[in-house]
């Protein structure tokens, strides 16, 4: 008995697709193309096969366009509130910098002035008089040598001039205060914060060598 010959397929035309079972329905069988039963181009063959492929992925694993409109509307609703909660974060944080800056280049000015008004045994200000944006300071040390100190604002720094050699000792000045009451020398300075918050110093020193 002769074994039965497989059925032969035209040249040019599509094999039929089998059956199988998957699920409850019936699906067709990869459809693939043969080349030694098409006259197609081997190049037009392979472009076939992989567009038959993609199909097949595309419609097992695929999403839908209900369920990519659902994610895109997800994306567009917590993106603008993610971004804006950074922004508050940042804002927060860059206005704690700023604040604490502040009080540091108050707190610079107000520690040099200390170290000098309690040399002094002269100054510039007057007793009893409304304070003013700069003065002098001035005092003999034990070896006999004569000192001065000048403290002025300039272009929002606060410059200290010690025996004709200046020193920045704050930056971002608001305004600066002297005043003499007695032998008690008050000083006040304020430099900006955030948001053009100042924050401020004052300092009372009793000047026990004042002349």
């Amino acid at each position: 008995m002769q074994p039965m010959s497989k059925p032969r397929v035209a040249r040019g035309t599509w094999r039929t697709p089998t059956y199988s079972s998957v699920g409850a329905g019936l699906e067709p069988a990869p459809t693939r193309l043969v080349a030694a039963k098409c006259a197609c181009p081997p190049l037009l063959l392979r472009i076939l096969n992989q567009g038959n492929d993609l199909k097949r992925r595309a419609g097992a694993g695929g999403f839908t366009l209900v369920e990519m409109l659902v994610v895109v509307g997800i994306l567009a609703v917590m993106l603008p509130m993610s971004a804006q909660s950074m922004y508050q974060a940042l804002s927060v944080r860059r206005e704690w910098q700023d604040t604490v800056l502040a009080v540091r280049e108050a707190r610079s000015a107000e520690s040099w002035f200390a170290g000098d008004a309690l040399n002094a045994q002269t100054t510039t200000l007057v007793d009893g008089a409304p304070a003013v944006a700069s003065m002098t300071i001035g005092w003999t040390d034990n070896n006999g040598t004569p000192h001065s100190v000048s403290y002025q604002v300039a272009g929002g720094e606060m410059v200290r001039t010690h025996d004709g050699t200046e020193m920045v000792v704050a930056r971002d000045v608001a305004s600066v205060g002297f005043a003499l009451s007695g032998r008690v020398l008050t000083f006040q300075a304020h430099t900006y914060g955030a948001y053009g918050v100042t924050e401020g110093v004052t300092l009372n020193t009793y000047l026990r060598m004042l002349q």
